[in-house]
């Protein structure tokens, strides 16, 4: 799926103070992701400290509430990233209210597009580019909910004006839709963000990502310039073969590393980088 070794130039690990990882001719922009209730600030110390340029941050969305935080706070948190050096790369919708698009409810649905429209808005004053939608604002697992058909049908509905949203904005929305029941192979998710037809909608996938037949690096591969958010959990071979695969296509969206201990996870982005050179 990547050029050889042979026929392609070697892959530079970026180092500390680097915002952006030169991956061969692709540009990518590397965060630390937030851990589990931890503040935008302590965020951005630890990733500092780490030799990180860049983070994702999680912000809180409440139904029927188009901000997912007050202006002066999201200013606040960029004045300190500013201080830091430090670019709030991406942020991450935590949607507590378990709302999704497939709800039966219209309501629960305009809920889960404002919460979108609302955190494109605040990545907007925080300075962050991309917006990360959590697998379960689309389809719940839990019930109740549409048909899948009728879900679909909704779901168009709903992008066909977030896309606008976020074009006017220029922010990119990234939805995980390879975790969610919604849709169930990859082309399902290519056929989708082809119907939408905007370069600010894409995918956000898991490296590590086990799609049934597929594996994540053969996803990335099949949804190419779709992609535009990928998350690194694990330091699995995985991994490294869906970095190759982002070398391949020209990738220049945002990769974000989640774990607890930054300066690990900075060594584990030397070695995957390194390694997907060697493919």
């Amino acid at each position: 799926m990547s050029p050889s070794a042979a026929s392609s130039p070697p892959i530079e690990p970026p180092s500390p103070g680097k915002l952006i990882a030169e991956v061969g001719s692709t540009m990518m922009t590397v965060c630390l992701r937030a851990s589990v209730k931890e503040s935008g600030t302590a965020l951005i110390e630890r990733a500092a400290a780490a030799g990180f340029r860049a983070v994702e941050c999680s912000f809180v969305a409440h139904a029927n509430q188009e901000l997912s935080a007050p202006d002066g706070e999201l200013h606040l948190l960029r004045e300190a990233a500013e201080r830091a050096a430090i670019q709030i790369g991406a942020v991450r919708i935590d949607c507590n209210d378990r709302v999704s698009f497939g709800d039966p409810v219209a309501e629960v649905r305009a809920s889960a597009a404002a919460m979108i429209r609302g955190t494109i808005d605040a990545a907007v004053v925080c300075g962050a580019s991309v917006v990360v939608v959590p697998p379960e604002l689309f389809r719940r697992k839990d019930t109740p909910r549409l048909p899948r058909d009728e879900a679909h049908a909704k779901l168009m509905d709903a992008f066909a004006q977030i896309r606008f949203h976020a074009l006017h904005r220029g922010i990119t929305v990234a939805c995980d839709f390879c975790r969610a029941p919604a849709f169930t192979s990859v082309g399902e998710a290519r056929g989708f963000v082809d119907w939408v037809n905007s370069p600010f909608v894409g995918v956000s996938m898991k490296a590590s990502e086990d799609h049934g037949p597929e594996t994540a690096a053969e996803w990335i591969t099949l949804l190419g310039h779709r992609v535009r958010h990928v998350l690194v959990e694990s330091a699995e071979n995985e991994s490294s073969a869906a970095l190759s695969a982002l070398h391949a296509a020209h990738f220049d969206g945002v990769v974000t590393f989640s774990g607890a201990d930054a300066g690990a996870l900075r060594d584990e982005l030397n070695r995957l980088i390194g390694l997907s050179a060697a493919t």
